[in-house]
This record gives C-alpha cells, structure tokens and sequence, in this order.
C-alpha cells in the first residue's frame, strides 16, 4: 500500500450574470455591501463574455495582464524561481511564531479584496495550531529586503464546505480577512472560472505556484515562491493510479488530476493554486486548489486538485454572507 501525502507545508516534515451598468442609488444592487457589489462585477462579468478588459463599470479586474508576466506555453520547464509580484494573488497562509516569525503553513489565492480561497485540510492537523494569518503581496519569506511590499491580515473567519480527512473530498476552505486587501501591483485577485466552471482541461498544461518544496527529499520548503507546468491527466487514469493508496481517496468530478514525473506540487504548496491562463484575454483563472498526492512528482502518481469550478455556487454565496 502507498501512504498519502497532503502537500501541507509543516516545517522540514511534511503539501451572477448582471447588468454592469451603474445602478442609481436606492436599487437593490446599489444598496449592497460594496465588497459584494466589487466581487459580483469582478467575476461575474466572465459569464457574458471571455474578453475581460475593464468595463468603466468594474473597479476592480481580476488578474490583469500588466500585473504578472505571461509564461511562454510552448513546452513544461522545470520549476524556476519567480521575481516579485510574478502572482499577485498568490497567498501565503500561516501562524506567527512565539520569537515573532511567520511560518508558512499553506498557500492561497486571492479572489477578492477580502477573501482567500485554500485548502480545508490545512486547518485539520491535530496538535498543530490552524493557521491565523494571511499574507498577501509576499515573496522572500525570510527577508523584509526583496522589493515586495506585503500586506498582512488575520482571518477573521473561514468556512469549509464537508471536508472528509479520510476520502480528502472536498478539499476546500475559504477564508475572509479582517479588511479589505489594499490592490496594488503586487496584491490582484485571480479570476474564477464562471464562464467555463466545467471544463476538465485535459491535456492542458496547467501552472500551479506555491512556497513548497521542490523536491519530496527536501527536509525545507522553498523560502522564495516557485512554479511548474503540469498537464491534466484523464480522471480515469487518475483514479486507478489512487486505487492502491492506504487511506483510499477519492478522485471525482470534484478534482483535477495533473503532473507528471519531475513535475508536480509537493509539500507546503497546499491550498494554493492550480491557474489555467487564457491566451485570448489574458487572465489567470484559478481552476484548483493543491490537496493531495503520494510523495511528489512521481510519474504514477499526478498530483490532485480541487477543482474550483465545481464549488462556485458555493463559493458566490460565502462571499455574499462574510
């Protein structure tokens, strides 16, 4: 029996459609919480069309192609080092320790000005404070001298949508800061996918972005972030490659599979995402979340995703109600 691992990041050890015009003052959309108003032109506006320019309507727009660098597609290199504000939804999720350090437990993305999607499972480790804090606009965890300029927050709440330990289904949390995320060229929300929440995306080559480790044999995560192409694999084959595993996970329509041997996720990339880049607007989508594998970058075992598009219902009315 293979053992699984989720990618949780401990220490040396362990991976709607809506006019956009303006509504006038008294309307039913204009009396809403401008966070929510925000949100709903920020992601909704996807299902009306796949070009994301600004609308004059939108103060906000999600991933702009000025606020990271479009990685070339034509072939999977290795993972690499990124330079500051490469993903500026890219969220690191920990604790302060007693001497004052932060501690990345797990990743995250921004998807709004207040809320971070991650992982459920990284707030489910016995014997381990749950993460409290979350970092945004981050690079260089150990120095303040990187250029970035971070933006810290406490969660102010989380919710969870039937996380399942044993079966690791679904693997989600989302969380909600104690204020509104300054946006800037280091700190953007990523797109959800609205106009596609379907899509299985194989055979695509996916990006996943985390502080983890870069190989399964590293006793440290990596103190600066890091990326990797990783294609989709069939879900089918992706279930019988976990049909062996001691604890039995279970891989559905509720996840995407991706990595292949040398590329992967690995441990301490939990809950930070699996990004699709849309070539005819360039936008990032997040279209998973990182939750489980066996080791790292095994070529039979892809690594598994939650897939976001399948928790969007779920997720609009979190945000309607934090």
């Amino acid at each position: 029996m293979y053992s699984l691992s989720r990618r949780f990041g401990r220490g040396a050890a362990d991976r709607r459609e809506l006019d956009l015009r303006r509504q006038p003052p008294g309307s039913p959309e204009h009396d809403q919480p401008a966070e929510l108003r925000e949100f709903r032109l920020l992601h909704n506006g996807q299902r009306r069309s796949r070009d994301m320019r600004p609308h004059p309507a939108m103060p906000v727009v999600c991933s702009p192609s000025d606020a990271a660098a479009k990685p070339h597609r034509t072939q999977l290199p290795p993972e690499k080092n990124l330079q500051v504000g490469a993903h500026p939804w890219l969220a690191a999720v920990g604790t302060r320790l007693a001497d004052g350090r932060f501690f990345a437990n797990c990743g995250g993305t921004l998807i709004s000005r207040r809320h971070v999607l991650s992982a459920a499972h990284c707030f489910d480790n016995p014997g381990i404070d749950d993460p409290a804090i979350v970092i945004l606009g981050e690079h260089n965890l150990l120095t303040t001298a990187d250029g970035a300029r971070p933006q810290e927050f406490r969660i102010a709440s989380r919710r969870g949508n039937g996380y399942n330990r044993r079966t690791s289904e679904n693997d989600i949390m989302l969380l909600t800061l104690d204020r509104d995320a300054v946006l800037d060229d280091f700190v953007q929300p990523a797109c959800l996918p609205f106009s596609d929440p379907n899509r299985d995306y194989l055979n695509e080559n996916l990006l996943v972005v985390g502080w983890g480790r870069t190989a399964f044999e590293n006793r440290r995560t990596s103190p600066v972030p890091n990326e990797a192409f990783v294609p989709v694999v069939d879900r089918g084959q992706c279930q019988a490659s976990y049909r062996n595993v001691e604890t039995r996970p279970v891989v559905d329509s509720r996840n995407i599979c991706a990595g292949r041997g040398g590329q992967d996720s690995c441990n301490g990339d939990s809950g930070g995402p699996l990004l699709y880049l849309d070539n005819s607007s360039d936008q990032y989508y997040v279209v998973g979340i990182v939750s489980f594998g066996v080791k790292c970058a095994l070529p039979e075992f892809p690594g598994v995703y939650t897939k976001v598009g399948h928790f969007l219902g779920w997720i609009r009315s979190v945000v309607e109600t934090t």
